[in-house]
């Protein structure tokens, strides 16, 4: 999942970068909260959402060398629920959190646009933005592991840590990387699990470092880019 496409978001523009202004940031409060990208469409949330409403996720879709909004997805109830919180993107598929609910949303796009086909309950992403991947058929939603099949996730497994520890996950498909404040002693570690032969995830290493200032934080903030 790339998210080099996102400098335009966080950089002064340049002359040929493009703002991605929805048009009402009043309406799409928060918006850029949290944000994913997949090269070909680029999915923008505003979990705090317009008044009377419990959030938004603006996906943009490459046009030439240009960005358009492709479509809108939204939950209108319970205010405030923060719906948007984490997003990810790949392809036709589009997953979203609220953890007023502790929900997951997942859209699929078709030729009659964004729908929403599944709904996974009990998905334990506390406030933590970047807290689920999607790459291929796998999906990370805080330390439970999804495959797809037939259409929908269903669960696979679930990893050993705990989300309230303020993690910072990445997934390449082949590797889980996740970082855990005040671990080792009071330090922050990371762990890093791999895939195996049956497509479960085992852990491979566990980098904790000691002696350093404020490493109690360690592996508590996820990579900006991949």
């Amino acid at each position: 999942m790339k998210r080099v496409t996102l400098l335009a978001l966080l950089l002064p523009l340049a002359a040929s970068a493009q703002k991605l202004d929805p048009g009402n940031l009043t309406t799409y409060s928060e918006y850029g909260h949290a944000v994913d990208s997949d090269g070909t469409r680029i999915a923008v949330a505003a979990p705090t959402g317009a008044p009377g409403t419990g959030g938004n996720v603006v996906i943009w879709v490459r046009n030439g060398s240009a960005w358009a909004v492709e479509g809108t997805v939204a939950n209108n109830e319970p205010m405030f629920s923060s719906f948007g919180q984490s997003i990810t993107i790949q392809g036709d598929t589009l997953v979203v959190t609220e953890p007023y609910t502790q929900e997951a949303r997942v859209f699929t796009h078709d030729a009659s646009g964004w729908t929403l086909t599944q709904t996974i309950s009990g998905v334990d992403t506390g406030w933590v933005t970047h807290a689920i991947e999607l790459v291929g058929d796998t999906l990370l939603l805080g330390n439970r592991i999804f495959v797809r099949s037939g259409g929908a996730f269903v669960l696979s497994q679930t990893l050993d840590y705990a989300m309230n520890t303020g993690p910072g996950l990445d997934f390449d498909g082949t590797r889980i990387s996740v970082g855990e404040r005040e671990q080792e002693q009071g330090h922050g570690r990371v762990r890093i699990f791999v895939r195996q032969p049956d497509d479960t995830f085992a852990l491979e290493q566990t980098i904790a470092p000691s002696g350093l200032p404020m490493d109690a934080w360690f592996g508590s903030h996820k990579p900006p880019t991949k």
